[in-house]
């Protein structure tokens, strides 16, 4: 009976340490997964910070990016002025290049720019170089510009004088008729492609090049009117004065070069606004 109970007891005691040693073993296997996670989660804390210091090297970056690209645009934007040297000895140049061209006054208003862009910026590398063959491109221009002025104004004249000849009129009345709307109307259509011309440089003429070259054009201007009427209003007053007492000769000789300086007035308004 007695080892019965023994029995029962070692056996009961030999569970009892399988259970605590299932129990170690199983505290064993808690704490290796806690301390896995803890270095997972220490892992996880380095990657983080590791990821957040990428992120602000990336934004760090990205910011340096846009301020080189900021600095490389406004490098271009300043090299431009200089680079536009080769093509605008190109265009001024070329044997197409006139007046008339669509792309004569951008390219000079272009030329202005680098000009005002390369004297403001005397410090830049070889600014003074530029500087004279811009002014020696803007020369050539306003060089074209009075030329076609000139020829342009004298085509006109021609065209006028042809058309007086052909109408049978000669040069009387010039105020009267058809000499009156050939000497007025068809020299304005005649002239009429320079009006965009002298718009333009009278909208630069506080420049002393513009200025002077403004100037010369109202000397062309005068010059071509006064050799197109000056025979026509010679005859008309001497033909006033071989018909008509010295009182009648004043009053109507007065009259009609009032009427013809208003004309004539008249005429210059429409070209120089």
């Amino acid at each position: 009976m007695k080892s019965e109970t023994e029995e029962k007891y070692r056996l009961y005691e030999s569970t009892l340490e399988e259970r605590v040693n299932t129990c170690d073993g199983i505290l064993q296997q808690v704490d290796d997964t806690q301390n896995l996670f803890e270095e997972l989660q220490s892992l996880h804390s380095s990657v983080a910070i590791k990821t957040q210091t990428l992120h602000d090297a990336c934004d760090q970056l990205l910011v340096e990016k846009q301020r080189l690209i900021g600095f490389a645009e406004a490098l271009r934007s300043r090299l431009n002025y200089f680079d536009e040297l080769e093509n605008a000895s190109t265009s001024f140049y070329s044997q197409t290049m006139n007046i008339g061209n669509e792309q004569f006054l951008p390219l000079l208003k272009r030329l202005d720019d680098c000009i005002l862009y390369v004297e403001n910026n005397p410090l830049y590398a070889e600014s003074a170089v530029y500087l004279v063959k811009f002014r020696q491109l803007q020369s050539r221009a306003l060089g074209m510009i009075r030329s076609h002025v000139l020829s342009t104004l004298k085509a006109a004249s021609s065209q006028v004088q042809a058309a007086i000849r052909g109408s049978g009129s000669g040069k009387n009345a010039v105020t009267e008729g058809v000499e009156a709307s050939l000497i007025y109307v068809r020299f304005k259509a005649a002239a009429g492609e320079l009006k965009p011309v002298f718009n333009e440089i009278e909208s630069r003429s506080s420049k002393k090049e513009y200025a002077q070259v403004l100037s010369e054009c109202h000397s062309l201007f005068c010059e071509q009117r006064l050799y197109l009427i000056r025979g026509m209003v010679q005859q008309r007053i001497s033909e006033f004065a071989k018909k008509e007492a010295l009182p009648s000769f004043t009053r109507s000789g007065c009259a009609y070069l009032m009427e013809a300086c208003q004309f004539e007035h008249q005429l210059f308004a429409h070209f120089f606004p």
